[in-house]
């Protein structure tokens, strides 16, 4: 991992590399991913980038990226070798860009974007879920030195996606959600 700091301070960046096998890991069954099976190996190579930003003293900018290329590198299932498929639920990206704004020394807004790969749903990668980005915002009340009030709208867009998929079951992320939370430190 390489870490900078640039722009008289008001910047950070961080860009991490790595590669990873793994052997004899469990992964669902084709045909039944209620099931589990052990599998020979199965390696991930990756960057990550991460950047953050505070271009005023008000305004705060974080953002990263993933690139993954993870794959079995030998695994065969009902005499079918899936050397070179993807894992199911390995999206090969992923990014997020956060910003916060403080309005008054007592309100700040913010905003946040998600973004996830396709994802595969079985090891022999024939069915999977497209790629989504969700929206998310937030608005906080420094009530006084110890209480906070935090409004937040969590997929914003009511986007259906995904949050964890299999060969014969898929679990659906949570719809749009609104939340109020009151913090309080003693």
């Amino acid at each position: 991992m390489v870490a900078i700091d640039f722009w008289q301070g008001k910047g950070t960046a961080t860009v991490a590399a790595y590669s990873i096998t793994r052997k004899n890991i469990a992964t669902p069954v084709l045909g039944n991913s209620a099931l589990t099976v052990l599998v020979g190996e199965q390696s991930a190579k990756g960057v990550e980038l991460a950047v953050g930003l505070q271009p005023t003293s008000r305004l705060s900018l974080q953002g990263n990226i993933t690139y993954v290329d993870a794959q079995f590198e030998n695994f065969v299932q009902n005499g079918v070798s899936l050397a070179g498929k993807t894992p199911i639920n390995t999206p090969s990206t992923v990014a997020n860009l956060w910003s916060s704004y403080d309005i008054t020394p007592a309100w700040q807004a913010s905003a946040g974007v998600r973004h996830v790969g396709k994802v595969y749903a079985d090891a022999d990668n024939t069915m999977n879920w497209p790629a989504y980005t969700l929206l998310d915002l937030g608005l906080r009340w420094k009530m006084n030195k110890t209480m906070s009030m935090i409004g937040r709208v969590r997929n914003v867009t009511d986007r259906i996606y995904a949050a964890n998929v299999g060969s014969t079951m898929d679990y659906l992320g949570p719809p749009r959600t609104a939340d109020i939370t009151l913090n309080a430190a003693f």
